[in-house]
């Protein structure tokens, strides 16, 4: 990773700078706790087999889930930050059972 910078304002960040890495748990046990709280139980989410089947490319996490990831990478580097709102564009799904970076 390098040189970090410090980061003490918000004028301190640059567009694309790089957060320490993170490195979620998107295990199925994980993607199905999330599911049984949130009440998204759906087979894309926990069924890997099925998933296939439909052309995924295997279970995905549910995108609010990959939303709540990048603001746990936020609050993990800013402790007390306040998110106010997040814009995200899926690009790809992410798949569960992988090992996703996040920085």
């Amino acid at each position: 990773m390098g040189d970090e910078k410090t980061v003490e304002r918000y004028e301190d960040v640059d567009f694309g700078d790089e957060l320490p890495e993170l490195v979620p748990d998107v295990s199925m046990a994980t993607v199905r706790r999330f599911g049984d709280v949130t009440g998204m139980t759906y087979w894309r989410f926990t069924d890997h087999e099925k998933a296939r089947a439909a052309g995924l490319p295997g279970a995905i996490v549910p995108g609010i889930m990959s939303q709540g990831i990048l603001v746990a990478l936020i609050h993990r580097w800013a402790p007390g930050a306040t998110v106010h709102k997040i814009d995200t564009i899926f690009r790809a799904p992410v798949v569960v059972d992988s090992r996703p970076v996040c920085r």
